[in-house]
């Protein structure tokens, strides 16, 4: 049996992602399969700001909403606290999947510390151990933007 099962590698509207519904179990296979420093938090994925508000209602203060009507859909995470980021992809087709599957983790699907991979490369590199590929269109290559929304500061 493939314990990888429910990890996946997906264009974006920004670069090529991997990721997995949300469960810590598929959290740490994400870090494994990456070589990620656990000190690196994986952002969330989330269809809608409805998704958001019925998964994350406790951080979903009247300052995030306005963030995230600002922001959402597009290429831009918000930075909630420590432990979470969110983002709406500007990405019918992986927004589609989002609301089929629910909330998920996600970060750029490459070996940590290497450059962005394409998705012919990606699968190269994983093809031993994930096997769901998915090629929603374009990406536009840039990282997401970055602001935490306590400080209204842009980190990246």
């Amino acid at each position: 049996m493939n314990k990888y099962k429910n990890i996946f590698i997906a264009t974006t509207d920004t670069i090529l992602g991997i990721g997995a519904p949300i469960k810590d179990s598929n959290k740490e296979l994400i870090y494994e399969l990456k070589k990620r420093p656990k000190a690196k938090n994986l952002i969330i994925m989330i269809s809608s700001l409805e998704m958001g508000l019925k998964n994350f209602e406790n951080i979903f203060t009247d300052k995030a909403i306005k963030y995230a009507k600002k922001y959402w859909p597009g290429n831009t995470t918000l930075v909630f606290n420590d432990d979470i980021a969110i983002r709406i992809p500007n990405n019918n087709k992986l927004i589609k999947m989002i609301d089929e599957i629910g909330p998920i983790f996600m970060t750029s699907a490459n070996i940590s510390g290497e450059k962005n991979y394409s998705l012919k490369k990606a699968k190269k590199v994983f093809k031993d151990k994930i096997t769901n590929f998915y090629d929603f269109g374009k990406m536009s290559g840039k990282s997401s933007k970055i602001i935490d929304i306590r400080t209204g500061k842009f980190l990246r």
